[in-house]
């Protein structure tokens, strides 16, 4: 597997995946370079709502809707399918697949005309967690296409400062590979979703 200089990595609807936090890194951002080559920057703020059974529901950079569904998990890969992902406007059938995850809200599509609007309309309803991220992407080609990322990335919630290193891959194989190659599997594999509940106790 190498890095490879694509524009992005084009994201399939069901990734492989294997994430830590903090003191389970055991990698630095020089050696993932010497390794994969120069990343990718990317700031953004990801708005979360509250993790529901499998359901990660977030507004990504404040303004696109995405919903991810935790399959399975095998050998410690969790695979996930992202069931929408969309700018605003969103079509119905989106907004009913991302009501799944907050089906005793009644959304209606005034309330998601835009994003600011859904979020205001959120906003009275939950608890909306915002997390400010710094990341570099690594794009890895397997067998000649861009089939995964790492991520190593900085974040900021409530005024505190974590650290999370994660991959994504295509195919279960390459990523238990990957995992492996960067020593991922002598740490506990927790997605955003878990991290999210242990933070909220």
């Amino acid at each position: 597997m190498k890095n490879t200089d694509a524009t992005e990595f084009k994201q399939k609807p069901k990734t492989y995946e294997y994430r830590v936090w903090d003191s389970s890194i055991t990698l630095s951002q020089s050696e993932l370079e010497s390794s994969f080559g120069k990343g990718r920057q990317e700031n953004r703020t990801d708005i979360y709502l509250p993790p529901t059974g499998n359901y990660l529901p977030k507004f990504r950079g404040q303004s696109r809707l995405e919903l991810k569904e935790k399959l399975d998990i095998v050998d410690g890969i969790e695979s996930w399918e992202r069931s929408v992902s969309a700018d605003f406007p969103i079509s119905e059938a989106e907004l009913a697949r991302f009501q799944k995850c907050i089906p005793d809200l009644g959304l209606s599509p005034e309330s998601f005309r835009d994003a600011q609007s859904a979020l205001s309309f959120l906003r009275e309803r939950l608890n909306l967690l915002p997390i400010k991220k710094s990341r570099t992407l690594y794009e890895i080609e397997i067998r000649g296409e861009i089939g995964a990322e790492i991520e190593l990335t900085a974040i900021s919630v409530n005024n505190k400062n974590y650290q999370t290193l994660a991959i994504e891959c295509s195919d279960h194989q390459s990523a238990s590979n990957l995992a492996a190659e960067l020593n991922l599997h002598r740490s506990e594999n927790m997605s955003y979703a878990d991290w999210i509940r242990k933070q909220a106790g």
